[in-house]
């Protein structure tokens, strides 16, 4: 049928780029070679022998029409690209003896929702997944590798129960064995979720792009929200931290665009690089005592935000932490205060004055009373924003309450600011 087989007939080397319908590769087969289908546009299915061993690099690449695949059981390789833009392609079953997968393997499958696979699978390639927008359950082995799951981030989780399990699966949302860490929650959650009790860990991108999450409750005991864990979660309203959170991680709730009211508790050390960056409807925050670090673009372009009441402890304000809060009035400072960053209040409007603590060393560039000058290089392209410091606006009145000699007055007094001894 103008298929292409060496002479043991155990390698099929090529197949005709017009072959439609269905095809049935026939037994003794063990390798589908290189590009042995590639770019067969018109074909819909192909069933694959028992005794298959490999399925090499493109073997079935921008197949199409092609809408189901059951890798049998004994196949060890499935190589890179073998299934990538199978635009068609819906589901993938893998047969116990799978070990190694390779990468970009089903990438571009636009189309795949589902994909089951064998305990005694060890690897996954880089973005063997990639842009399979459509994926929403995956089924693994729950002694799988640490890092499989990895590549369905998202996804609701299906555990084939084991011997020797290391993840669990509550409702969809992934777990490691013994609770404590939450790996991924699915990106369809919607209305509000109850962290459990145990979990001390909210992982990496946890809850990444999860847009109908409403509302999350932390138990008593978790210590670290991981980062860009709940990254443009832009319906998410509120959420209730537990006592015993120590860090939440950079770009840990960037874009909330929802959020209003954030209260830390006692205990919390660190609020991340962009942490909350570009929650929109924040209004208030309210920080412990205890806190030693607002990171970089912390609460950057949160533009509802009205007052700021630092706690005592809190030693550094970094470099744009509160920029381009364009509705903040009120900042109140610890006495303990080292640092305020660069560019730290710039672009607050709103802010008319600051009363500055007698300890505070040291006051970056522009850190208040500015408003930083844009212009675009490129009128069609955003990208193309240059900052030029030249042209710098300042408040009008700006004014800054501090000690005499201190640095207040120095930074008053070096950018024309009024100053007045407190």
């Amino acid at each position: 049928d103008g298929v292409l087989f060496t002479a043991d007939g155990k390698t099929l080397l090529s197949c005709p780029r017009d072959k439609t319908g269905e095809y049935v590769v026939p037994k003794g087969v063990e390798t589908i070679d290189t590009r042995a289908f590639y770019d067969c546009r018109a074909l819909r299915a192909v069933t694959l022998p028992d005794g298959l061993l490999t399925v090499a690099d493109y073997a079935f690449y921008n197949c199409r029409a092609l809408q189901t695949v059951t890798l049998p059981a004994g196949l060890q390789t499935v190589g890179k690209r073998a299934f990538s833009t199978c635009h068609a392609l819906q589901a993938a079953t893998f047969g116990d003896g799978l070990q190694t997968i390779g990468e970009r393997v089903f990438s571009y499958c636009i189309a795949l929702h589902t994909v089951t696979f064998p305990e005694g699978l060890q690897t996954i390639g880089e973005e063997a997944f990639c842009d399979c927008r459509a994926l929403q359950s995956a089924t693994l082995p729950d002694s799988a590798p640490d890092d499989v799951w990895q590549h369905f981030r998202g996804c609701s989780f299906r555990l084939t129960p084991t011997a020797t399990p290391r993840l669990r699966s509550v409702d969809g949302v992934l777990f490691t064995a013994d609770g404590k860490t939450l790996l991924s929650c699915p990106r369809d959650k919607t209305g509000k979720y109850v962290v459990p009790k145990g979990v001390e860990t909210i992982d990496t991108r946890a809850f990444y792009d999860c847009k109908t999450l409403q509302e999350v409750t932390f138990p008593e005991g978790l210590q670290t929200i991981g980062g860009a864990a709940f990254y443009e979660c832009k319906a998410l309203q509120t959420v209730a931290f537990g006592e015993g959170l120590q860090t939440i991680g950079d770009y840990a709730f960037e874009g909330c665009q929802a959020l209003q009211a954030v209260t830390f508790p006692e205990g919390l050390q660190t609020i991340g690089y962009a942490a909350f960056k570009g929650c929109q409807a924040l209004l208030a925050v309210t920080f412990p005592e205890g806190l030693q670090t607002i990171d970089m673009y912390a609460f950057s372009d949160c533009e509802a935000l009205q007052e700021v009441t630092f706690p005592e402890g809190l030693q550094t304000v970094d470099m744009y932490a509160f920029s381009d809060c364009e509705a903040l009035q009120e900042v109140t400072f610890p006495e303990g205060l080292q640092t305020v960053g660069i560019y730290a209040f710039s672009d607050c409007k709103a802010l008319q004055e600051v009363t500055l603590p007698e300890g505070l060393q040291t006051i970056g560039k522009r850190a208040f009373g500015h408003i930083r000058y844009y212009y675009y290089d490129d009128d069609d392209d955003d990208t193309a924003k240059i900052y030029d410091d030249s042209f710098d606006e300042k408040i009008d009145g700006f004014t800054i309450y501090g000690a005499p000699g201190s640095v207040a007055e120095e930074y008053a007094r070096a950018n024309g600011f009024r100053f007045e001894a407190r």
